[in-house]
């Protein structure tokens, strides 16, 4: 099958409560509500509205917070508490200016956690990483497909045939419901460039594969986070942003081969931490901060 096609921003799927949990192949829904015992930041993860948000630390005072930009800025529901935004969103950007999928704000106040640690580095291919967010989980049996390829590509009308069981399958997945705040593992591919709306960026990309305790996002997760452990220390290495989805996919299904994209952390940490100034800064305003964060990109040269 040709490769997945950008869903809409996650956020913008229909008819998806708040407070739900990401997917994950072989579970029942219910798995993986509390920290995993190797905690990569569960406590930094909460909710903001029907969507998800990251609490990255404390810079010169200033408490901030990570989500997708198409979220924007707003409380940040964490287990610890409910912290509002003190300010509007900075949306980070690319070397020529142009807006990507991911933004920092200020909050009124500070959670009792660390300043994560930002990831470098993006991890080799086939690694395994730890998504964390509020989006959609699996409800009921796993469900199972014939999946017909139509040969004249991308647009066209691939066949989906549902069928009992796995017999002559060559697609497997599940109808998304909802519940809490969920964490599950999921393959790293690779680091490349999309564009999701008016917003384009480089990002992480793992895959939902047909292996017990796969996961990926759904409806909800953008502005969640992606972590990977580099053998020493975890680090943050992609805020959630879309699900790639496959031809004619079902509508409200999770399916082996969906990818889930988050903006790359690696990519824009340098620009990250120049838009996270200084309280005296702070105080010129989030147009002043936006500013910022253009001269730094206009100093980068352009990437060959």
């Amino acid at each position: 099958m040709r490769a997945p096609r950008l869903l809409a921003a996650l956020l913008s799927l229909a008819a998806i409560p708040s407070g739900h949990a990401i997917v994950i192949y072989g579970g029942t829904g219910v798995e993986n509500a509390t920290a995993p015992a190797r905690d990569p930041g569960w406590a930094h993860v909460g909710s903001i509205g029907g969507a998800s948000g990251v609490y990255l630390g404390s810079f010169g005072g200033v408490p901030w917070a990570l989500t997708a930009a198409h979220v924007g800025a707003g409380t940040l529901q964490l287990d610890s508490g409910s912290f509002a935004a003190a300010g509007a969103a900075v949306v980070i950007r690319n070397p020529d200016g142009s807006a990507t999928d991911l933004a920092a704000f200020p909050l009124t106040t500070a959670p009792l956690l660390p300043n994560l640690s930002l990831a470098s580095a993006a991890p080799a291919a086939n690694s395994t990483v730890l998504l964390i967010g509020n989006g959609s989980r699996e409800s009921g049996a796993l469900r199972y497909w014939s999946v017909a390829v139509d040969p004249t590509g991308p647009g066209s009308a691939d066949t989906w045939n549902e069928l009992p069981n796995a017999t002559g399958s060559n697609r497997s997945g599940y109808s998304l419901g909802g519940a809490g705040k969920r964490w599950g593992e999921a393959l790293y591919t690779s680091t490349f460039d999309y564009t999701l709306g008016s917003a384009t960026q480089t990002g992480v990309a793992t895959l939902l594969v047909a292996v017990n305790g796969s996961a990926q996002a759904a409806g909800g997760d953008s502005g969640g986070a992606i972590f990977f452990h580099n053998g020493s220390s975890w680090g943050l290495l992609g805020i959630i942003s879309a699900v790639g989805t496959l031809e004619n996919q079902p509508a409200n299904t999770a399916v082996t081969f969906n990818q889930t994209l988050g903006v790359s952390i690696p990519e824009y940490r340098t620009a990250l931490l120049a838009a996270v100034p200084e309280p005296g800064h702070y105080a010129l305003g989030a147009g002043a901060l936006s500013l910022l964060a253009v001269i730094w990109h206009r100093r980068r040269q352009p990437r060959r």
